[in-house]
């Protein structure tokens, strides 16, 4: 039922109220009510703004994370090996990654080496990154710790002017596989901002974007759309900035509402009223307000707690009028279409985008529970480390498209393997895979690691190249906790990890093709 159908089938009932009376009442609480349920609207506006902007990091975060946490890179930055740059920065991995350029950078803040790609034009670019830049970009690195960000490893992210236009970066600093070794420089990717972004930013916010050249007024205000400043009056348009390291203009932007409405005293819709209430009585505020402004202030009110708590709920559209449920039902899309967003780049930021299991991010979440459920509940734990036989000689030679396919058949191997409630496998980083395997005593560890083995064996991937056998084969090297006990709470989890990894060694060391299981003990 429209408003106007409402107020025209109750209107023959009411008889007289004072002109004044509905003057008074629309400048002191109507209008007020719906200036402030349009300023939470588009309050709601710049907020999927700022969460979309944010979310272009993740994804670049992640991959910048698992190149910057390896053993390969932290070697490279020491003895700059060619090879290494042949083998891991071909133009394919900036097509597949989806960036334009890589820099290594010294703990001096000097580019050991860089190489720039357009991923989407596939030619060679050079963005023009400065020298201070990476100095800069040093030193915020080494002041962060690591309880500062989501990652184990110090890491930032940010917006520069380059010379392909406004371009997003991520740097960490690097480290070791396992997280160790002093600071010796970091790695940092970057992808420019192009119009897709901007175009799919403006389709999930229901607001138009584009480029301003009207930074004067936004910059002397501060309005840095990243330090998501604060909305207190209601614009048709606003002007922003994205600012880079220093907090200075890299793109200037003007945002347009989908809802903006010129709300005045007199306008055609109050002087028809006013017309009717000529001959409607004092009933007509009271149906208005149990009709109308119950449900609106309702549904303002529990938007606004929910802004204040910054949890996001679907609105109940139990409402008489249909312009009140229209809109609450315009919210509950806008909610939904957050919550399929976030779930999207959650499920990419811990998923390998190669062979599509769990990446060394989940594992690192998923470990921490396993190792605390562990603790309170005094339960067994097993970790495997799994390492393809002689890999490197198996991409040189067959070329990295067959490895992709073989570390796609392995992956799919263990997650059909490894299918028990809270067991987790997951890509660890190049050939290495990882295992999670909660209440597995010795027996049962050695049973799936053999079953693991046969596994491979079966897939039969043809391998003349290896050492150890004409296929592929995989070495594992496992770490066990088979009574948990009081003094496990004081020690530190890396330390397990550590000694799978050291099993992995000693199996890799004795000829590979095999396992060894090593129980941890305090």
């Amino acid at each position: 039922m429209s408003l106007r159908k409402f107020f025209f089938l109750y209107s023959v009932l009411l008889m007289l109220v004072l002109v004044g009376a509905l003057l008074t009442y629309r400048a002191l609480v109507s209008i007020p009510l719906l200036k402030s349920n349009v300023l939470a609207y588009q309050q709601r506006e710049m907020s999927t703004v700022f969460l979309s902007f944010n979310s272009q990091f993740e994804f670049l975060q992640a991959i910048n994370y698992d190149y910057s946490v390896w053993n390969d890179s932290y070697d490279f930055i020491k003895d700059l090996s060619p090879e290494f740059i042949n083998n891991n920065f071909i133009s394919d991995t900036f097509i597949s990654l989806k960036i334009d350029a890589v820099s290594y950078v010294n703990l001096q803040g000097e580019v050991v080496w860089n190489m720039g790609f357009d991923w989407e034009q596939e030619k060679e670019i050079d963005i023009g990154i400065k020298p201070e830049f990476h100095k800069q970009v040093l030193k915020k690195l080494l002041e962060i710790k690591s309880s500062d960000n989501n990652y184990t490893v110090p890491q930032m992210s940010g917006f520069m002017l380059s010379n392909i236009g406004p371009t997003l970066y991520s740097a960490t600093l690097l480290r070791h596989s396992d997280k160790s070794g002093p600071n010796v420089g970091f790695l940092l990717f970057a992808r420019k901002l192009r119009p897709g972004v901007m175009a799919a930013v403006s389709k999930l916010a229901g607001v138009k974007i584009s480029s301003s050249s009207q930074a004067t007024d936004a910059v002397l205000q501060g309005k840095n759309l990243m330090l998501k400043p604060e909305i207190i009056d209601i614009k048709k348009i606003r002007h922003y900035f994205v600012g880079d390291i220093n907090g200075q203009p890299v793109l200037n932007l003007d945002i347009e509402h989908s809802l903006y409405e010129e709300l005045e005293l007199l306008d055609n819709q109050t002087l028809s009223i006013i017309a009717l209430l000529a001959i409607i009585p004092l009933s007509l505020l009271l149906l208005v307000n149990f009709s109308l402004l119950r449900p609106l202030i309702h549904s303002i009110n529990t938007v606004g707690h929910m802004l204040e708590k910054e949890q996001l709920k679907r609105l109940k559209s139990t409402a008489l009028i249909t312009e009140i449920n229209t809109l609450n039902q315009d919210f509950n899309q806008l909610i939904d279409t957050i919550s399929e967003q976030r779930n999207v780049m959650e499920n990419l930021s811990l998923h390998d985008g190669l062979t599509n299991i769990a990446n060394r991010r989940a594992f690192e979440k998923h470990f921490i529970t396993s190792w605390q459920s562990m603790l309170r509940n005094n339960e067994p734990l097993a970790v495997l480390m799994c390492d393809i036989d002689f890999f490197k000689p198996y991409n040189d030679n067959y070329g990295h498209l067959a490895g992709d396919s073989a570390l796609i058949a392995v992956a799919q191997a263990l997650h059909k393997r490894i299918a028990r409630p809270h067991e987790l496998v997951a890509r660890y980083g190049g050939e290495e895979f990882v295992v999670i395997l909660p209440l597995s005593q010795y027996a049962q560890c050695k049973q799936v690691i053999e079953a693991i083995q046969s596994l491979i064996q079966e897939l039969n991937i043809r391998h003349d190249f290896s050492a150890v056998s004409n296929i592929l084969t995989m070495s594992i090297g496992a770490a066990i906790i088979e009574h948990a006990d009081e003094k496990l709470r004081n020690s530190n989890p890396d330390d397990f990890l550590r000694l799978a990894d050291n099993a992995l060694y000693q199996a890799k060391s004795e000829g590979r093709n095999r396992y060894v299981i090593k129980t941890y003990s305090v």
